[in-house]
C-alpha cells in the first residue's frame, strides 16, 4: 500500500480507506489510486487483514486421499462455506502423511475450526486437539473425545436393509465388514441383531471386505 500511495501521491492511509471501500476520498481519487494498483500489479490481502482482525474466516478440511466419498463430502462443504463468507483449505492425509501431521498443517495456517472426515486417529488426540480448536468429526463418533461429530444412522439403515431383504425371502444374507473404518463396528453388531431377531443366527456371517 505504500507503494501504491508514493506513486498515486496520497498517503497510505486514503490507499486503505479506498480498499477498503470506505468514505473519505473523491472520486477522482479512488479512480487514481485503484488504477496506480492496476499497474503495479497490487491485490489487497484479504487473509492479511482478517488476521490482523484477529479472524482467518477459514475451515480446515482433513481428508484421507484415496477416499473417493471424501471428495463428495468436499464438493458439498465448498458452496456451504462459501454461503456463510468462510474460505476452504484442504490438507490431505495419505500412506506417508498421518492425520495429525495433516491436521497441524491446517492450524499453522490459522483456520478458524477443522472439519475432520473419516478421521482413523486416537481418541486421545483427537480429544486434545478439540481443547485447542473447534472440530467436528464426520462419520466417526468418538464420545470419549472433546469434538462434535456428524454421522449416518449406521445401525437404522442396517436394520431397515435386512428387514427389507427377510420380507423378499431372503435368508442367507451376508454381511461385508469395513473392519476398522468408521462406523462399521456399529453396522456389524446392527447386522448381529437383526439376524437374531428374524430367528437367522445360524445363517449369519460376516466377511471382510
Amino acid at each position: 500500500m505504500a507503494d501504491v500511495a508514493e506513486k498515486a501521491g496520497v498517503s497510505r492511509a486514503l490507499v486503505s480507506i479506498i480498499f477498503r471501500n470506505q468514505a473519505g476520498a473523491s472520486r477522482e481519487t479512488r479512480e487514481r489510486v485503484l488504477r496506480v494498483a492496476d499497474e503495479i500489479g497490487y491485490r489487497p490481502d484479504s487473509a492479511a487483514r482478517l488476521l490482523a482482525r484477529g479472524r482467518s474466516r477459514t475451515l480446515g478440511v482433513m481428508f484421507t486421499v484415496h477416499q473417493t466419498f471424501h471428495t463428495d463430502l468436499i464438493t458439498g462443504i465448498y458452496p456451504e462455506a462459501e454461503r456463510l463468507g468462510y474460505d476452504v483449505l484442504l490438507s490431505g492425509a495419505t500412506h506417508g502423511r498421518s492425520e495429525a501431521k495433516a491436521v497441524e498443517a491446517l492450524l499453522s495456517h490459522r483456520c478458524e475450526a477443522v472439519i475432520l472426515l473419516g478421521p482413523d486417529a486416537a481418541p486421545a488426540y483427537l480429544d486434545e486437539l478439540g481443547q485447542r480448536t473447534v472440530a467436528v468429526s464426520v462419520s466417526r463418533r468418538v464420545p470419549q473425545a472433546r469434538v462434535d461429530f456428524v454421522h449416518s444412522a449406521e445401525a437404522k439403515g442396517v436394520r431397515q436393509a435386512m428387514d427389507h431383504l427377510v420380507e423378499l425371502g431372503h435368508r442367507r444374507i451376508v454381511h461385508i465388514d469395513g473392519g476398522r473404518g468408521p462406523g462399521s463396528a456399529e453396522r456389524r453388531r446392527a447386522y448381529r441383531a437383526a439376524m437374531r431377531r428374524h430367528g437367522l443366527e445360524g445363517e449369519a456371517r460376516v466377511i471382510p471386505g
